[in-house]
Order: C-alpha cells, then sequence, then structure tokens
C-alpha cells in the first residue's frame, strides 16, 4: 500500500488499519493466525504502518514498538519468539521496524545492529541474507555519526 502511493487516509487503508488494530493484543504484540511468530508479526505491522504513513506516536504503535523492545536478548539479538533461538533474519527485520518506527537511535536498534554486526563477522564463511545487510547498511547511514565497529 505505501509503495502505491496510498497513505492512512485511503478508505481501503483506513479499513486495513481497523482490522489490524483488532488483531493486536492487549501486550501490543500481534501473532501469526496460528498464534506464532510474534516478534515477526509485530515488526512487518509495524513496517507495514510506516509504509502508509500512520503516526508512530499512537498509542496503540508506541505499544508495539515497547513490547519488540522488551522481547529483545540479552545479547541484543531477536527470535522469531521468545522460545526460538537468535536469528539473523528476525533481527534485521526489527532493525528495519524500529528504524521505520523512528527507532534508529535508541538503545534496541544500536543493541540489534551489534549483534546482526557480531554474527556477520562470526559467520562470514556462511551465506548472509540480504535482509540483515539491508537493514545493517540502513542503521549505519542514519547512524555514521555515531557508528563504531564493535
Amino acid at each position: 500500500m505505501g509503495l502505491s502511493g496510498l497513505t492512512r487516509e485511503d478508505a481501503t487503508v483506513a479499513e486495513t488499519i481497523t482490522l489490524l488494530r483488532r488483531q493486536q493484543d492487549d501486550s501490543g504484540r500481534w501473532v501469526a493466525l496460528d498464534g506464532t511468530e510474534p516478534v515477526t508479526e509485530t515488526a512487518v505491522a509495524i513496517l507495514g504502518l510506516a509504509s502508509v504513513r500512520e503516526s508512530m506516536r499512537r498509542p496503540y504503535v508506541r505499544l508495539a514498538i515497547d513490547w519488540l523492545a522488551a522481547a529483545q536478548r540479552e545479547d541484543g539479538g531477536f527470535g522469531v519468539d521468545a522460545a526460538a533461538r537468535a536469528d539473523p533474519a528476525t533481527a534485521g527485520l526489527v532493525l528495519l521496524a524500529l528504524l521505520d518506527a523512528g527507532e534508529g537511535r535508541s538503545l534496541p536498534a544500536h543493541d540489534v545492529a551489534a549483534w546482526l554486526s557480531r554474527h556477520l563477522e562470526r559467520e562470514a564463511e556462511q551465506r548472509s541474507s540480504s535482509l540483515e545487510i539491508l537493514a545493517l547498511g540502513r542503521y549505519c547511514r542514519l547512524n555514521r555519526d555515531r557508528w563504531e565497529r564493535w
């Protein structure tokens, strides 16, 4: 929707936002239809809302952003849910959501960017996904003045 130039003022977008808000649980997260992957689903919801220029200051969006920050692991990574191990694709998706939500200079964004950087260094021989490289590149561009190699 956002790429097509539609914004929250368009009827279809407004209806979609209403449906999305109904699907959000009280903690601020969204889950897949089968009840799984709350981190991934919440990040995708934030990305979608940002793409149609929904205000990231709305209470329900802030609740989702805060939920994501609370779901972050101590080492800075993210898994698809609390039981899953941290993975770079999920971490990259969350970093993109934080960037699009205007949280690119926040501590959670810094910590997940550091986690991704460490992961890329450790796994240099393995193939990295373009998602994690895109996220880290966008983070570095925004934080060019503060970027340090971890």
